[in-house]
């Protein structure tokens, strides 16, 4: 395989949308461990930076592509190429951040604060998508999801603090996970989670 197609291999989650179509029986191609940490001023949410932790085929496309002088670990050179080639592109795709305010979804276009980690032999994305505006989650009702409705990526919220909470003052919040059977059905998604916001006034 030449070098641009272990490329294309290492940003397949870029690649499978630009595709266009889904295949009629869908499944996973690349599998990230994704946490999210809600960032607050004050009691309204600005943003939510987020934690990919990929599969080992994935991860190893990544590593050998873009770790330039292969001493296990990315240089802020090495960082700059890995989120053009394979990460930046997914704006166009929301970065597969799913948040609904009051029913009404919102769009992100771009990431800032991108940085990749190597832990042993898996990689980890990690970055900020601002919100358009500030959310109230005392006043409006707020839930998010992340997943590739293609379902070339499978995407499964961690086991321990999936959901987190940064700079929260006035403001005391707490989390359900659902199943989302109408998405995960629509989609042909095998395990779609989505997470409810609830808030309350701190005491």
């Amino acid at each position: 395989m030449t070098r641009r197609g272990r490329s294309i291999v290492a940003a397949c989650i870029v690649l499978m949308a630009a595709l266009g179509t889904r295949p009629a029986e869908s499944h996973p191609h690349v599998w990230i461990t994704a946490t999210a940490t809600l960032v607050f001023e004050g009691d309204r949410i600005v943003g939510v930076r987020q934690e990919w932790l990929f599969d080992q085929i994935f991860s190893g496309n990544i590593i050998h592509d873009f770790d330039k002088n292969k001493d296990g670990k990315f240089d802020a050179k090495e960082t700059a190429e890995v989120e053009k080639n394979a990460f930046g592109n997914l704006g166009q795709y929301d970065f597969f951040t799913h948040i609904t305010v009051d029913k009404t979804k919102l769009s992100f276009k771009s990431a800032r604060d991108f940085s990749i980690e190597r832990q042993k032999d898996r990689v980890i994305y990690r970055f900020t998508l601002d919100l358009p505006k500030p959310i109230e989650p005392l006043k409006q009702g707020i839930s998010l999801a992340i997943y590739d409705d293609t379902y070339f990526v499978e995407i499964m919220l961690a086991e321990t603090d999936p959901v987190r909470f940064k700079g929260a003052k006035g403001v005391a919040c707490h989390i359900k996970i659902n199943r989302d059977e109408s998405l995960a059905t629509a989609y042909g998604v095998g395990t779609l989670e989505k997470v409810e916001l609830m808030c309350g006034g701190a005491e």
